[in-house]
C-alpha cells in the first residue's frame, strides 16, 4: 500500500480510521464485560456511557468496516459510521467533531480499502491497560485533539511530523506495523500536548495565542509563561471584542486589529524585534479560529 495516500491526506484518513478502529475494540471489550454480567444489559448504551465508552452502533463497528473494506462504496460506509456514532445520544461530545469526507472522489479507494485491511490486523485497544491505557481516545480528550487543529502552532508541527513518517514510509525505511505505531504515538503525543493548556491555566484560545507568542524561544525567555499567559488571555478577550464579520475582506478592518495586537505585544513589553512575525501569526491564528466559529 505505498503511494495511495499522498502525506496530507493520513492526518485525516488514518487519524480517523485509527478512532473507528480503536472505540469499535473499546466497545467490544466493554460488550464482552457487560454480557458476563447477568445484571448488566450490553445494548444499553447507557452502560457504556457510565464507564466512559463510546457506544458504537453495529453499522459502525470494524466488523462492518472490514466486511465492506473491497466494496467500492468504502468512503460512504465509513462516512456513516461517523454520522452514526455522532447521531448517538450518549456520544454529543462528538457532534460536529468526526471526519466525514471519506467519499470524496480524490481518495482512492482501493487505496482506502488496503488501508482498511491493514488496520484489522493490528489490535489498538489494550483492555488489560484499563482506562489509563485508552486514555488518549477518551470522549473529552477526542474533541480536544480535534479543537487543537484550530492551533496553527500545533497543526504545523504535527502536519511536518506527519509529513516525515509517511515519507519515510513510501522510502520503505519503516514498515506498515511501524507507521501504524507512529499514528498512535502521535494520537498520544497530541492529548499531552493539549493538556498544557490545564497546566498553563489556559483555554483552548488562549492556548492558542499563546504557542503563537512563545514560536520565539527568545520572547519566552524575555518575559516568562505567567507574561505570555497574560498577554495571551488579553489578545482573546480584545479581539473578540473588536473582530468584525468582514474583518477578513476588509483591509482597513484588518489594519485595525494589526495595529491593536501591536499595542497590546507593546504594552506587555514583547520584544520589538519579534513583534512583526508575532503579529502575523497571532492574526493567522485569529483568522483560524473565526473559520472555526463561523456558521457551515
Amino acid at each position: 500500500m505505498r503511494g495511495g495516500l499522498e502525506p496530507s491526506e493520513y492526518k485525516h484518513v488514518a487519524l480517523g480510521l485509527i478512532f473507528l478502529k480503536y472505540i469499535s475494540e473499546a466497545f467490544q471489550a466493554m460488550h464482552d464485560q457487560l454480557a458476563q454480567d447477568e445484571f448488566a444489559d450490553p445494548e444499553d448504551p447507557e452502560e457504556y456511557l457510565a464507564e466512559n465508552v463510546f457506544w458504537v452502533p453495529e453499522t459502525a463497528r470494524w466488523s462492518h468496516i472490514q466486511q465492506n473494506a473491497r466494496s467500492e462504496n468504502i468512503g460512504k460506509i465509513i462516512d456513516d459510521a461517523m454520522e452514526a456514532i455522532e447521531a448517538e445520544p450518549t456520544n454529543e461530545t462528538l457532534k460536529g467533531v468526526l471526519p466525514k469526507n471519506y467519499a470524496r472522489p480524490t481518495l482512492d479507494k482501493t487505496m482506502l480499502g488496503e488501508l482498511v485491511d491493514l488496520f484489522s490486523n493490528i489490535k489498538m485497544h489494550d483492555s488489560a491497560e484499563g482506562k489509563r491505557g485508552g486514555e488518549f481516545f477518551t470522549p473529552r480528550s477526542v474533541v480536544r485533539k480535534a479543537r487543537q487543529q484550530r492551533n496553527v502552532v500545533e497543526a504545523k508541527a504535527f502536519s511536518e511530523r506527519l509529513q516525515a513518517a509517511v515519507a519515510r514510509y513510501h522510502a520503505n525505511a519503516i514498515t506498515s506495523l511501524e507507521m501504524i505505531q507512529e499514528l498512535i504515538d502521535m494520537a498520544k503525543d497530541m492529548k499531552a500536548s493539549a493538556d498544557r493548556g490545564d497546566d498553563l491555566g489556559l483555554n483552548e484560545e488562549e492556548l492558542a495565542f499563546y504557542d503563537a507568542l512563545a514560536q520565539n524561544q527568545s520572547a519566552l525567555e524575555v518575559l516568562g509563561n505567567d507574561e505570555l499567559r497574560q498577554i495571551a488571555h488579553v489578545l482573546v478577550e480584545q479581539l473578540q471584542k473588536n473582530v468584525t464579520v468582514d474583518w477578513q475582506r476588509k483591509e482597513s478592518a484588518r489594519a485595525k486589529l494589526r495595529v491593536l495586537v501591536r499595542r497590546i505585544l507593546k504594552k506587555y513589553g514583547y520584544p520589538p524585534d519579534l513583534a512583526p512575525a508575532a503579529i502575523s501569526l497571532v492574526l493567522s491564528q485569529a483568522e483560524t479560529l473565526l473559520s472555526w466559529q463561523a456558521p457551515q
